[in-house]
């Protein structure tokens, strides 16, 4: 099943990502674009892949690194960090600085062991 996300302009910088996931929740991000970088605020629950879909806004993003904040530490809004992630050679997206919430607690972008479909290794029990 291929996941939808829908972009609008909201003002001249800032744009807004609706992600119609598997869950129901519909959680909205937002990438404010800025002069030698774009703001990604909320990743959305990671059901479908925002970090491709927004590598595809080039006209809006350019050639810009990423930087990534979260408005709280719900699901819905941290669900997608992992896919951010720059861990290995080039980590999934070698344009993306080290996520903000990262360097002051590690806690917010730890994968633990849960029943959470966005966390590395950990089988889906029955949630789909």
């Amino acid at each position: 099943m291929e996941l939808n996300f829908q972009l609008t302009q909201i003002s001249q910088h800032v744009w807004s990502i609706l992600e119609e996931d598997t869950r129901g929740c519909y959680p909205l991000s937002y990438l404010v674009i800025g002069e030698t970088k774009v703001l990604v605020i909320d990743t959305g629950c990671g059901c479908g892949n925002i970090y491709f879909f927004i590598k595809q806004q080039q006209r809006i993003i350019e050639k810009k690194k990423i930087i990534v904040v979260n408005t709280h530490n719900h699901p819905e809004q941290t669900g997608g960090n992992f896919r951010f992630s720059t861990i290995g050679k080039l980590g999934l997206s070698h344009m993306v600085e080290e996520l903000c919430a990262s360097g002051k607690d590690p806690y917010y972008t730890k994968l633990m062991n849960s029943n959470w479909h966005w966390q590395d290794g950990v089988e889906f029990h029955g949630m789909f």
